[in-house]
């Protein structure tokens, strides 16, 4: 639990740190440090119009137009779609709200940080560095799930910079309170695995601040109604169909496939148990670092489709589990060759010799869908498109793609900015590596191909820390009065806060 006594005074400038009612100058700081991401990414919302869009994309744009919503991509990330698309019917209009968020979250954390003193030139310098990232301007026109979560969990990031410059103070502002739970609503709500970060958040939340427990309870228990609410009633009410089934078996369904590929040691009446599955021949299409040719393989979607008989699904899951655990537990080294294979999009700083990275979309991709909802892609000025493609082709040769699109080096960069802060202002600074870690963790279960979007949140918080982290200011004394004293702006060097 965090020490130190800030006067009543004090409370109040910390608990009102700009968020819920903002001075006409905090805002025009926000606008300072956003408006070169939207300058940048128009260009690629010109070059890309009207946006970009994978298989992914067309299943929950198929969706909206027949109001027909099932839960294999999160039907509340597709609602949200169906929203945005009331005011344009058109890719455009999601592409155009994720930049604008991006940028828009991204430019208030800057202005933040630079209300708590973080030297300007090092705010500058992550805007710069931000906004020509080619990441970013490509994710931000990409109408992906893994987009809207990643800005989602970036958000909840920096809600807990204020929460921690108040030593929770902040949390006690009723507008605050509901800004932190729309925040962890839409983490949870976005990718399946966003639960994990919402739980962990709110988990650490109560360890580092038991002080605050009332004002968290609040938050955390509006935030489990509105979860109960949304994946309840509000599903049933409009008749949102499961998503695929054995989500959790990806990982192990890739084990097996590997010892079986291999001809690893599996008893013969499991063999016989697995070919029942799908024939050996298709168990041996496995792909070390690609769960596709297996998991979604139509006899293994079968194997893992809804079926009335319950007591048979458990029974043959129960089974399933039996056998990967023994081909685990006889087989270590095929089985942790292939995890490690399948796992380095989140850990190896450079691309494996024998695999891929998959970067991003470069377009939207040829699709059934294009004579009735539109989906084609009408680029607004193809010189500038060739360009920036002949530029993203650049940054992905292999002696490139490690620093412009492989997400480990960004996890090893938030390590090292949260070794700093931590150092500098406290322990209590590792809250602000909760909610991207809690997705990393999450992954390590559940990774099933070498795509960048999975890390993308990682990559937005290391671009956040950067500057926090390039601060020299020390807040860590050994008295708890001191402590709580030096956290706080003082008038002179901070004094627009008393204006919130």
């Amino acid at each position: 639990m965090l020490s130190g006594n800030p006067s009543t005074a004090d409370k109040e400038n910390l608990k009102n740190l700009p968020l819920c009612n903002p001075s006409s100058f905090f805002v025009k700081r926000v606008f300072f440090f956003a408006a070169p991401c939207l300058l940048i990414w128009s260009l690629y919302f010109l070059a890309f119009y009207p946006g970009l869009m994978s298989g992914d994309s067309f299943s929950q744009w198929m969706q909206i137009g027949s109001f027909h919503f099932h839960d294999h991509h999160p039907a509340f990330h597709t609602l949200a779609i169906f929203l945005l698309t009331r005011l344009w019917h058109s890719p455009a209009v999601v592409a155009l709200f994720q930049a604008v968020s991006l940028a828009a979250i991204f430019g208030y954390a800057l202005a933040l940080f630079e209300e708590i003193g973080v030297p300007k030139l090092a705010l500058r310098l992550s805007a710069l560095a931000f906004c020509l990232a080619p990441i970013n301007g490509m994710y931000s026109i990409t109408l992906w799930k893994d987009v809207s979560y990643a800005i989602a969990l970036l958000w909840l990031t920096i809600l807990m910079v204020p929460v921690l410059t108040s030593r929770g103070a902040w949390l006690e502002k009723n507008g605050n309170q509901f800004v932190l739970v729309l925040s962890l609503i839409l983490v949870s709500s976005f990718r399946h695995n966003g639960i994990i970060p919402f739980f962990l958040t709110i988990l650490a939340l109560f360890l580092l601040f038991r002080e605050k427990w009332r004002p968290l309870l609040k938050v955390a228990f509006f935030s489990f109604l509105l979860l109960f609410l949304i994946k309840v009633p509000l599903y049933h009410l409009l008749g949102v169909g499961p998503g695929a089934s054995g989500r959790l078996l990806t990982i192990p369904i890739q084990q097996v496939a590997s010892v079986l590929a291999q001809d690893g040691e599996i008893a013969p009446r499991d063999r016989v148990f697995l070919e029942r599955i799908m024939p050996l021949s298709d168990w041996r299409k496995y792909k070390a670092d690609f769960v596709d040719p297996v998991v979604y393989n139509e006899k293994m979607l079968a194997f893992l489709s809804y079926t009335p008989d319950q007591q048979l699904r458990k029974e043959n899951n129960r089974n399933f589990l039996r056998i990967w655990l023994q081909a685990v537990w006889n087989n270590p080294k095929i089985v942790i060759k292939g995890y490690r294979s399948l796992s380095s999009i989140i850990w190896q700083v450079d691309q494996p010799h024998d695999s891929y990275t998959y970067t991003c979309e470069k377009g939207i991709d040829p699709n059934n869908c294009g004579l009735h909802l539109g989906l084609e892609s009408h680029s607004l000025s193809p010189r500038l498109k060739a360009l920036l493609l002949s530029f993203i082709a650049w940054t992905e040769q292999p002696s490139l793609v490690w620093l412009f699109w492989r997400p480990a080096l960004s996890l090893y960069s938030t390590l090292l900015f949260a070794f700093l802060l931590m150092r500098r202002r406290g322990l209590s600074y590792s809250l602000l590596l909760i909610p991207s870690f809690a997705n990393v963790l999450s992954l390590l279960i559940s990774v099933p191909s070498q795509d960048v979007r999975y890390m993308y949140p990682t990559i937005l918080v290391a671009f956040a820390l950067l500057p926090l982290a390039l601060s020299t200011k020390n807040e860590k004394t050994s008295g708890p009065n001191h402590a709580a004293s030096s956290s706080i702006p003082s008038s002179s060097s901070t004094r627009r806060l008393t204006f919130y």
